[in-house]
């Protein structure tokens, strides 16, 4: 794949220690020039300060036209240099993160890196009321819980709720909070309720089971994708539709998809995934 094109996904989270973060923008870097779109402040609902939000912003963009920028170890990297992203990358800070999306999929020519920016931002950024999202989650919650108690998991000491945990990728450390774990001193299975309504539960589930995947470490030891659990239910919404159809090709990827709307084979994929291993 050719390494002319990369983005960042520009991410609020409200309390870093949790890692629930919230898509805000993006930024394109295609052969030497940066384009970027964000929400627009009176979409922001979950972000108070609406002033803080505009300095970020304003700041990512201003350092973004700059001719070169100083990467890890204090070295200068060139705008034309697709290592840019990375020193980009390096201003984040508190509240305000940028992640690596890695490579835009196609060539671009000058004239298409709006639109690919806009493609990207419609692709990835949702402006939806996070208290809808939460609202939809309940009874994803209640539904969870049942089945691990169906599973006889929970009377267990390895049983784990809101479980934290890091890993590693590249020496760099991120903490995470699972929905639910099975561990026994280190995490052997981890559990994320994702509500396929929601693009930010989606996405935000997606890019913690993606840096597990990339980790070279998590707690002390690895945890493959078949440890790694996504918990959906399906029955209300369409699994024809498209947009949904992608959501769940995303979770695929980096997880074992368990839905509990089929009570039964949930039951049973639980029961599997809260055996210790030897």
């Amino acid at each position: 794949m050719s390494n002319n094109q990369r983005y960042v996904i520009a991410k609020f989270v409200e309390d870093p220690r949790r890692m629930e973060p919230r898509n805000i923008g993006v930024m394109l870097w295609s052969a030497g020039k940066v384009v970027s779109r964000f929400v627009a402040p009176e979409d922001v609902r979950f972000i108070s300060d609406k002033a803080m939000y505009n300095r970020w912003v304003e700041f990512w963009e201003k350092q973004a036209k700059k001719s070169e920028l100083r990467g890890k170890g204090g070295a200068s990297v060139s705008r034309r240099s697709p290592q840019f992203i990375d020193a980009l990358i390096q201003t984040q800070k508190d509240n305000f993160r940028l992640y690596d999306g890695g490579y835009f999929p196609e060539q671009l020519r000058a004239s298409e890196r709006e639109e690919a920016v806009d493609f990207l931002f419609d692709e990835l950024i949702s402006t939806e009321d996070a208290s809808q999202d939460e609202h939809d989650a309940l009874p994803l919650k209640d539904a969870c819980f049942d089945l691990f108690e169906q599973a006889g998991a929970t009377g267990r000491p390895e049983f784990r709720q809101n479980f934290k945990t890091a890993a590693a990728v590249q020496d760099i450390w991120q903490e995470f909070r699972f929905d639910y774990a099975w561990a026994n001193g280190s995490p052997e299975s981890v559990f994320q309720r994702v509500n396929l309504s929601g693009q930010q539960s989606v996405f935000a589930a997606t890019l913690m089971f993606e840096w597990i995947e990339k980790s070279s470490t998590i707690g002390v030891q690895k945890l493959n994708r078949d440890r790694v659990f996504s918990l959906v239910n399906t029955h209300d919404v369409k699994t024809s539709d498209n947009i949904i159809v992608k959501r769940l090709e995303m979770l695929d990827k980096f997880s074992v998809r368990i839905d509990v709307s089929d009570s039964l084979n949930a039951v049973q994929e639980i029961s599997r995934a809260t055996v210790s291993l030897a």
